[in-house]
């Protein structure tokens, strides 16, 4: 845990380092789901979860993200869980390096995984839709053994925003993703869909409802075809 936390500090501290000269704005948003999908597509707590989000941008590129969750029954398992992440992107390419700190968080006795990335992306606005088409390699590396291993992650996907008027949107993103094995699964491929509706209720204050489906291969040891859904609230101010 010495080791993450050093590593923690030093993305910290990159983050300062880097925003010091830069305009920032701070992104929050708190959510309620009644299972957790993760972001590849698998179930790793399929019961409610509170998840929250605190996202510090700069105009230079550079982004610092805190993200966690927690089951509803606050015991450790792997509902519980605090990312954090620092980023940089620009137009077409975006780097990232992540800690993920599973199950009983702030423990040294429990599996943790380092995840650097690469993203290439492509942005294009037609009125009021946007649509982002990106690709994605992801490497986890285990920091002990447990029922997790090492492995890589490949994404191909598609983003749609569609801002319907002043007050509404919506948004939907379609991956999928290539599993190489982590979580002790086998190989295979998982395709997500994701769909929010957004309404603001302020300049910087949205009311947020989203579902989130996934649909595993055939070859990958848990199958289920998962639908989660969800609600909750963001916020986005300047600094």
């Amino acid at each position: 845990m010495k080791k993450i936390s050093a590593i923690v500090a030093i993305l910290v501290t990159l983050f300062a380092f880097s925003a010091s000269a830069n305009s920032q704005q701070i992104s929050t948003a708190i959510n309620v789901f009644d299972k957790y999908i993760a972001s590849p597509g698998f179930v790793p707590h399929d019961g409610t979860v509170v998840q929250t989000d605190v996202v510090l941008s700069a105009t230079n590129g550079f982004s610092l993200e805190v993200w966690g969750s927690s089951g509803t029954d606050f015991k450790p398992n792997f509902g519980r869980e605090i990312d954090v992440t620092v980023a940089w992107s620009n137009a077409h390419v975006g780097l990232a390096l992540s800690i993920f700190d599973l199950n009983n968080v702030l423990s040294a006795k429990t599996t943790d995984i380092v995840q650097p990335s690469i993203e290439l992306h492509q942005f294009v606005t037609a009125g009021s839709h946007s649509f982002t088409a990106y690709a994605r390699a992801e490497y986890n590396a285990c920091t002990r053994s447990f029922v997790l291993n090492s492995a890589a992650n490949g994404i191909v996907g598609l983003k749609h925003n569609w801002q319907v008027s002043s007050v509404f949107s919506t948004s939907q993103k379609l991956q999928v993703l290539y599993n190489d094995g982590i979580f002790g699964s086998q190989s295979g491929f998982i395709t997500r869909f994701d769909l929010g509706v957004s309404a603001k209720v302020s300049e910087a204050v949205s009311l947020n409802g989203m579902v989130k489906n996934s649909i595993p291969s055939r070859s990958l040891t848990d199958r289920r075809e998962i639908t989660a859904f969800g609600f909750g609230v963001s916020s986005n101010f300047p600094l």
